[in-house]
């Protein structure tokens, strides 16, 4: 029992080890900025943005970046793979129009088509 307990606190801080090398190298690669597109101030985070491949997150219907990335924008996902996520319209820091007025979030039928053509 002695020999499994070694290897499980040998496993246990490689990985911790791994865990924070990962997280220094990626988080500290997050970029939070706005962008101005179909007249919203959108909230952007973005992960690891040098990196040859990109992959969109777009949250569920009250979600934003933060809430449903978070992990995964901290942690990274790999050298070659960076995170875009944006606070849909309406929501998180996305809460104002391109002219600089309050936006409202709205539920048209269509919202979920809405925040893919946003995004």
């Amino acid at each position: 029992t002695t020999m499994s307990t070694l290897s499980m606190l040998t496993s246990t801080t490689s990985s911790l080890t791994r865990r924070r090398f990962l997280q220094r190298r990626y988080l500290s690669a997050v970029v939070s900025r706005e962008v101005n597109a179909r007249n919203c101030r959108f909230h952007v985070l973005h992960n690891n943005p040098d990196a040859p491949h990109q992959i969109l997150c777009l949250p569920g219907s009250l979600g934003t970046a933060s809430t449903d990335f978070s992990v995964q924008l901290s942690n990274g996902i790999g050298e070659k793979f960076g995170l875009v996520a944006i606070d849909p319209r309406g929501l998180g820091r996305s809460n104002m129009t391109t002219d600089g007025k309050q936006f409202v979030r709205e539920y048209p039928s269509d919202f979920y088509l809405q925040d893919a053509l946003d995004g």
